[in-house]
């Protein structure tokens, strides 16, 4: 699994997953924990706002990356033609 991401998150999904079933066991036999549903609705509601900010903000890196990655070719094609114009040529070659 080389340059895989699984090896890293591995613990703290296991941390998670153990975490999670606490509250439910919890939750399920020793005191109830509910939630009231205009809880979830804004929870639901800020946690979407914050992965659209990520995402926009990851797609505008992204676009700009490309942005210099096409510059960067078209200078280097550029330069590339000066070269060849102003090279001498060797008439034994």
């Amino acid at each position: 699994m080389h340059g895989s991401i699984l090896p890293r998150l591995l613990v703290p999904l296991i941390i998670v997953t153990i975490w999670s079933t606490l509250i439910t066991c919890l939750s399920k036999f020793v005191y109830n924990l509910g939630v009231q549903s205009i809880l979830l609705t804004v929870l639901g509601f800020v946690v979407g706002l914050g992965l659209s900010f990520r995402s926009s903000t990851a797609y505008e890196r992204y676009a700009e990356g490309r942005r210099y990655w096409a510059q960067l070719i078209h200078v280097s094609q550029t330069l590339g033609r000066v070269f060849w114009i102003h090279a001498k040529e060797h008439p034994e070659l």
